[in-house]
C-alpha cells in the first residue's frame, strides 16, 4: 500500500478548500476508492467518530499542547471536509493532561468511561502517555502519540502505536556522532525533566560506556532562568568535549544559546532535530549555531509538501506559525494517518494498530513514516554539520 499526503489550495494566499488523502494498493476493495457518495443530510444523520486527545493545555507546557491543539483542528477540517470517514465527521474530543501522568490518567479514564471512547491521541508529554496507558490497556482501547516516543518498556502495549521517532535510534544516533563522526570522548548533557529523558539519558549513558565515553548530565527546568543558568554553569565546570541539548523546542534552546553567549562558552553543541527549526529560528540564531552537529533527517522530507502546508496553515491562522516545525508536521500526519487507518479497517483498537505497523510506502509531512512491530516509529538519521548558514550532511 502506498499512501501519500496531497495538499490542495487555491494558489498563494488562497484559503484552503480541502486536503485529500490518496490511498492506492492496486485493489479493488480499497475502502476509499468504494465511499459513497453521501448528500450533507445524509452525512449529517450519520453518527460521527470520537477520539479523544490528550494534551497540556494547562501549565507550563500549554503553550506546546495548544499550539498542537491547533495544527490537529486545523488537520481535522481538512479530514471532515473531504468526507471524514465513509461520510462520518470524527470529532476531536480535547482534554487536559496537564503534562502530568495523574491528570492524563483520569482525563483518559473519564473519555473511555463516559463517553465510551476507544481511540486515543496523546500525550504530548512522555508522563502523560504513561499515565493513559493502563487506562488504554483496561479498555482495550487505541492510543497513538504525535511527540512521546512512548512510555517505559514494562508499560507498553500492543495497542500503542507512536508518530514520533524512537528514542533508541537517538541514543544510536547520538552514539555515531560523538565516537564516529567527531571522536568526543566526553559529553555534557541537558536533560530535561521527565522519566522520557531519563530512560534516554540512561540508555545513552550505558552506551556510550561501552566505547569509554564519559557523560555527565544536570536535570534542567528551560521554564526556569535560575534552573538552566545553574546547570549550564555545573556542566561547563566539568570541561566537556561537546554539549549535548536534550530539547526538540526551538524556544528552549535559545534560552541555552544566550546563557552560553553570556558565559563566552563556545563548546561544540549536539541538537535533536535539524527539521525542529524554523528558517526564522536558524537566521535569528547562525552564529550561535555555527559549528553545531544535529540529527539530520530533512533530506527525506517532500519540501514541496511542507511549503503547502506552511502556505494553508498561516493563511487559516493569522500568519502564525507553530513554534516547532516538525512537531506540526508530525501532529498533522497523526490525525491524517488516522483517518486513513479507520477507512481502511474500521475502529477496532485492534485493528487500527495492526494497521499501522504494517504500512510501507507512507510519505507525510514528517517524512517516511514506517512503525516497527513494537509500535515505535523507525527513521534514518544523518549526522549533519551547520555551516555557514546551512546543515550540511557528514
Amino acid at each position: 500500500m502506498n499512501i501519500r499526503i496531497i495538499i490542495s489550495g487555491l494558489g498563494v494566499g488562497a484559503v484552503v478548500v480541502g486536503f485529500l488523502v490518496w490511498l492506492s494498493n492496486g485493489a479493488s476493495n480499497d475502502p476509499s476508492a468504494q465511499q459513497a457518495v453521501l448528500s450533507q443530510d445524509q452525512k449529517t444523520e450519520l453518527a460521527g467518530i470520537k477520539v479523544g486527545v490528550i494534551l497540556p493545555l494547562s501549565g507550563p507546557f500549554a503553550s506546546q499542547g495548544l499550539s498542537a491543539r491547533s495544527v490537529m483542528e486545523f488537520a481535522i477540517d481538512q479530514v471532515n471536509s473531504s468526507g471524514g470517514v465513509e461520510g462520518r465527521r470524527i470529532e476531536l474530543m480535547f482534554r487536559d493532561g496537564e503534562c502530568r501522568s495523574e491528570a492524563a490518567a483520569a482525563v483518559t479514564e473519564k473519555l473511555a468511561s463516559t463517553d465510551k471512547v476507544r481511540i486515543f491521541i496523546g500525550g504530548f508529554c512522555t508522563e502523560e502517555t504513561i499515565g493513559m496507558m493502563p487506562v488504554i490497556v483496561k479498555y482495550d482501547a487505541f492510543l497513538t502519540s504525535p511527540y512521546s516516543p512512548g512510555p517505559l518498556d514494562s508499560e507498553k502495549s500492543p495497542y500503542f502505536v507512536s508518530m514520533y521517532p524512537s528514542d533508541a535510534l537517538r541514543v544510536a544516533a547520538l552514539q555515531n556522532l560523538a565516537v564516529n563522526v567527531r571522536q568526543i570522548k566526553k559529553i555534557a548533557i541537558l536533560e530535561s525533566r521527565g522519566s522520557g529523558a531519563q530512560n534516554f539519558v540512561g540508555a545513552f549513558k550505558e552506551d556510550f560506556a561501552r566505547f569509554n565515553g564519559e557523560v555527565t548530565s544536570t536535570v534542567v527546568d528551560f521554564q526556569s532562568s535560575a534552573s538552566l543558568e545553574g546547570a549550564i554553569e555545573s556542566l561547563r565546570s566539568s570541561n566537556p568535549g561537546a554539549l549535548y541539548v536534550h530539547s526538540d523546542d526551538p524556544v528552549e534552546i535559545e534560552r541555552v544559546f544566550k546563557s552560553m553567549r553570556t558565559r563566552r562558552w563556545f563548546v561544540p553543541l549536539i541538537l535533536s532535530l535539524n527539521p525542529a527549526m524554523s528558517q526564522d529560528f536558524v537566521s535569528r540564531n547562525t552564529s550561535s549555531l555555527e559549528g553545531s552537529l544535529v540529527f539530520d533527517y530533512q533530506d527525506s522530507m517532500d519540501s514541496d509538501m511542507q511549503a503547502q502546508f506552511i502556505q494553508s496553515y498561516i493563511a487559516k491562522n493569522a500568519n502564525i506559525l507553530p513554534p516547532s516545525l516538525y512537531g506540526a508536521y508530525v501532529q498533522f500526519d497523526t490525525v491524517f494517518m488516522l483517518a486513513n487507518a479507520m477507512n481502511a479497517v474500521g475502529e477496532e483498537p485492534m485493528a487500527l494498530a495492526d494497521w499501522f505497523r504494517s504500512i510501507r510506502g507512507v510519505v507525510g509531512l514528517s517524512g517516511p513514516i514506517i512503525i516497527g512491530l513494537d509500535g515505535a516509529r523507525a527513521v534514518q538519521y544523518l549526522p549533519a554539520i551547520f555551516k555557514k548558514g546551512a546543515f550540511k550532511t557528514l
